[in-house]
């Protein structure tokens, strides 16, 4: 049985990582540039297919493997688990996946975390360039209007406060229709209380007993 230890919050990795380490090492010296193939509302950027092509000779190369799984919780939430292995060490990270009552809403933000675990996991740069948290002034000629599912999903992973303002600040120069705002309204207002309750908590483990 291989025993973990916790190294991050949503993250935790096998006892030993030198085998992983040096395999990870040499297979990035060989990974392929990660061409930008998809055209976004925001610009280009590299689908999973893309990151794929330019990653799997170099991991199948030296025995590395990458896993994505979802793990399903009694809120109807999950979390998107992205394990990269080899010979029997491994590290695995974890990115929260919020309930959407829309399926199409939570297709398009798993699709995102996907991409984003993958690239993590790898130490790609593709995803350095934000294209699912800022959220634009003004959206791009081709899209027909604000990216609603992406300004929720700024929303929900903004880990501070005043981020969370900062992006509520940004909404407020948009476009939206009144049944738009509302969505998104309900979404901050979902997030910001969930942000005030882990201060609140802190706050009380932090005071003298």
């Amino acid at each position: 049985m291989v025993t973990t230890r916790a190294a991050y919050i949503y993250q935790e990795c096998s006892a030993e990582s030198d085998l992983l380490d040096e395999a990870l090492a040499k297979a990035q010296g060989e990974f392929k540039k990660v061409l930008r193939n998809r055209e976004g509302p925001y610009g280009k950027f590299a689908d999973l297919s893309a990151m794929e092509d330019a990653t799997k000779p170099a991991l199948a190369k030296y025995a590395l493997s990458v896993r994505q799984t979802f793990v399903t919780h009694d809120d109807r939430s999950m979390t998107l688990v992205t394990r990269l292995s080899c010979k029997g060490q491994f590290c695995i990270s974890a990115i929260p996946i919020p309930f959407f009552s829309n399926p199409q809403h939570t297709h398009s933000y798993c699709t995102y975390m996907a991409r984003l675990g993958y690239s993590r996991v790898l130490c790609l740069s593709v995803d350095d360039a934000s294209d699912g948290e800022d959220i634009p002034t003004e959206p791009a000629a081709s899209n027909p209007g604000p990216d609603i599912d992406a300004i929720k999903g700024a929303f929900q992973t903004a880990a501070t406060v005043e981020r969370l303002e900062a992006l509520w600040a940004r909404v407020g120069e948009l476009s939206l229709t009144k049944g738009q705002k509302a969505e998104v309204t309900k979404v901050f207002e979902q997030q910001m209380a969930r942000l005030a309750k882990a201060a609140k908590k802190e706050a009380q483990n932090d005071s003298p007993k």
